[in-house]
């Protein structure tokens, strides 16, 4: 579970968010647990956590975020929202799944789920180094011919961990409900 650190506007208020993205495959209590650490163990914590997860999970996403020590819930005290934000297998939200831990509940549209994961994708890209630039004085010159003065490496896009969560959401939520099988051609 990596987190993202984006600013969001929820109920027409801007503010700070810890967004995670588990997945059912790795998720575990302690991991869990070392992550809530890690967004409470700062200077100044973020508004709010946002958890975006399959359906089905947030039973046990409630059941170890009940689970954290009397240390870490006096530290959540600063948070003021941690919600769990549960989707179906095509990428919709699950309004009857989602969970409010900490804070009430706000009006959560399927659109946001979407908002959040380009939001996050945003963030995290000047990480990834997917913008080539030649060195000065050059060009690429492309297999058509062309010559431009960058090369956008989307392979590149993928070298950041964290955003494979978020770019499977987004797939689930564009393609077609009959896809059985995606065949991804890269190296990378």
């Amino acid at each position: 579970m990596n987190a993202f650190n984006v600013t969001l506007a929820i109920d027409s208020t801007k503010a700070t968010f810890n967004v995670v993205y588990p997945c059912e495959i790795s998720f575990t209590s302690q991991h869990f647990k070392s992550n809530i650490s890690q967004f409470i163990n700062v200077r100044l914590p973020t508004y709010g956590i946002l958890i975006i997860c399959p359906r089905g999970m947030e039973s046990q996403i409630q059941e170890a975020f009940e689970a954290l020590g009397y240390e870490s819930r006096k530290k959540l005290t600063t948070v003021s929202r941690v919600t769990i934000l549960p989707y179906e297998r095509d990428g919709v939200l699950f309004v009857e799944g989602i969970v409010y831990l900490r804070g009430g509940s706000w009006n959560v549209e399927n659109e946001f789920l979407k908002e959040v994961a380009l939001t996050c994708i945003e963030s995290a890209l000047p990480n990834t180094n997917y913008i080539l630039r030649p060195p000065h004085g050059y060009k690429f010159r492309k297999p058509s011919g062309q010559i431009v003065d960058q090369f956008f490496r989307a392979g590149n896009l993928l070298s950041e961990a964290r955003l494979l969560p978020v770019f499977s959401f987004l797939l689930l939520r564009e393609l077609p409900q009959s896809t059985r099988i995606i065949y991804i051609d890269s190296f990378t």
